[in-house]
């Protein structure tokens, strides 16, 4: 058995994901060089997790042993296709500054302020990825 996770944002309409998970599934079965790999058809679990990115999706399929790579493969390829189509982003990491007061600054006053939220806002991205990637190394 083979479970994926997919991060979507909290705004993401779910019973569209699932419809696209299950149409992957048939469309896979349906499939002659895919078909007689299969055990267990594609399809969705649902939300198994929340976190600060956004909804954790998971789905399952199985296949016969060795064989579950190429089918990931297919299936990543295919989420990632039909979520375009649809208009289903993928969740990531963002950084919000938010500067209050700047509607009485003067123009050279917000050009520094951009300058510096922007600036902010780029450390705090390399502080998230190293910490990740120290919790990558533990």
């Amino acid at each position: 058995m083979m479970k994926l996770k997919f991060i979507v944002p909290f705004e993401t309409d779910l019973v569209k994901v699932r419809k696209i998970f299950k149409k992957i599934g048939q469309d896979l079965e349906a499939d002659p060089q895919m078909a007689s790999d299969l055990l267990q058809p594609f399809k969705s679990q649902g939300i198994v997790d929340v976190n600060d990115v956004g909804l954790v999706i998971r789905g399952k399929f199985m296949t016969r042993p060795g064989r579950q790579w190429t089918i990931r493969k297919e299936i990543y390829e295919r989420v990632q296709r039909a979520f375009e189509e649809a208009g289903i982003r993928f969740a990531r990491r963002e950084v919000h500054v938010r500067v209050p007061d700047l509607d009485g600054a003067a123009a050279q006053d917000k050009d520094l302020l951009a300058q510096t939220a922007a600036q902010s806002a780029a450390q705090v991205q390399l502080d998230i990825s190293a910490e990740t990637d120290r919790r990558k190394t533990r």
